[in-house]
């Protein structure tokens, strides 16, 4: 049976993630509509187009060195939070407009808006006179301001709007605030990523390759639909894409 160490290449844009990835999913599909007659008891479902979707999580990798929560240099929101952070997770998104020609059997999409999201868990040092809580319960305007953050060989300095923070108290643990936020305006900074920084600079064209061995080569042009980038409490920096197909995938 074929395993995944079958899988004998792998590259997005032409760099090769097969040493780092965890996951890779590819899919063709179909969209149907119900073309039974109204005195049929029974369904009939007609294919009316076709799709190409893609999906991976790849471990964030620097010269070969796998990039953890450890490396993180820089957390600055609203003030330096280095030693408050517990995990960080940024979300982008690609508003996709459908635009194949109507003969066309398989889908292919315009980018037409990118959008990030984002949310981090804060722990309260015993020194703490504020957080980001009073931030929120604060001015309007105090709710306007920057994330930075340098981790796992990325650097990331983005105009976010605050939009929640909330404490939580449980027993026997630590107090917790889980902040929430949104993107305001272009990126300042987006660098150390090369799938990252194009998702998030709005230029996410890249093609698929896939070689499995014996079975074939799938390739496949496409455009990053999502993808997360993950600092955990503890662990290895991951990121995370999905993928819409630009037309058919080819086999060679």
């Amino acid at each position: 049976m074929k395993y995944s160490g079958d899988l004998v290449a792998y590259t997005l844009g032409g760099t090769s993630y097969l040493a780092d990835f965890t996951n890779v999913s590819f899919k063709v599909g179909a969209n149907v509509e119900e073309g039974k007659g109204g005195a049929q008891r029974h369904s009939n479902s007609v294919p009316v187009k076709r799709m190409f979707e893609a999906r991976t999580e790849i471990m964030r990798t620097v010269t070969g060195a796998r990039q953890t929560s450890l490396t993180m240099s820089v957390a600055n929101l609203v003030s330096d939070v280095v030693a408050k952070v517990r995990n960080v997770t940024i979300n982008v998104n690609t508003t996709l407009q459908e635009c194949s020609a109507r003969a066309d059997e398989f889908q292919t999409h315009q980018a037409t808006g990118t959008k990030l999201t984002g949310s981090a868990t804060l722990q309260i040092l015993d020194a703490d006179t504020t957080t980001l809580f009073d931030t929120l319960n604060g001015s309007l305007a105090g709710l306007n301001t920057t994330l930075s953050l340098t981790v796992g060989g990325v650097v990331l300095v983005l105009p976010v709007t605050l939009t929640g923070a909330e404490v939580t108290v449980e027993r026997d643990n630590l107090i917790l605030v889980n902040v929430d936020f949104e993107q305001r305006g272009t990126p300042t900074t987006a660098t150390g990523s090369t799938l990252l920084t194009s998702v998030l600079t709005g230029t996410s064209l890249f093609t698929i390759v896939c070689q499995i061995a014996t079975v074939g080569t799938y390739t496949g042009n496409s455009v990053i639909e999502s993808a997360t980038f993950t600092m955990p409490e503890e662990g290895i920096v991951t990121e995370q894409y999905n993928f819409k197909g630009l037309g058919q995938p080819v086999k060679s």
